[in-house]
């Protein structure tokens, strides 16, 4: 079974909504339904999301080759990409090869303060 329009609107509008909660407005976001292919034949992927910190773009696909999608499932794989959207920037941080001083003190700050008002 292929995953609907109706799913796919959920899944874009459960997004959003966590988007605001979390306050990231930073990025410009494109949504797709699209096949998500993995290496490992055992592994299915959900959804995905490929966010550039540089060009502050992300990419958020969601499968449409889901088996039995209902809209639980939907907005909980929303809320996960959205997350990986909330800690993509500290990864980022760790991986430049240089860093200001105070980076990742003031991006795990900016984590801590939005999950105080989440939590």
């Amino acid at each position: 079974m292929k995953t609907s329009k109706k799913d796919f609107e959920i899944f874009k509008k459960e997004f959003m909504r966590w988007v605001e909660i979390f306050g990231l407005k930073g990025h410009h976001l494109n949504f797709r339904l699209e096949p998500l292919r993995t290496n490992n034949s055992d592994s299915f992927r959900y959804a995905e999301i490929d966010i550039c910190e540089e060009g502050k773009w992300a990419n958020v696909t969601l499968n449409i080759n889901q088996n039995g999608s209902n809209k639980t499932r939907v907005k909980q794989h929303a809320k996960h990409e959205a997350i990986h959207l909330l800690i993509h920037k500290i990864g980022w941080i760790g991986k430049c090869r240089y860093l200001n001083d105070g980076e990742i003190d003031n991006e795990d700050e900016r984590l801590v303060r939005i999950l105080e008002k989440v939590l």
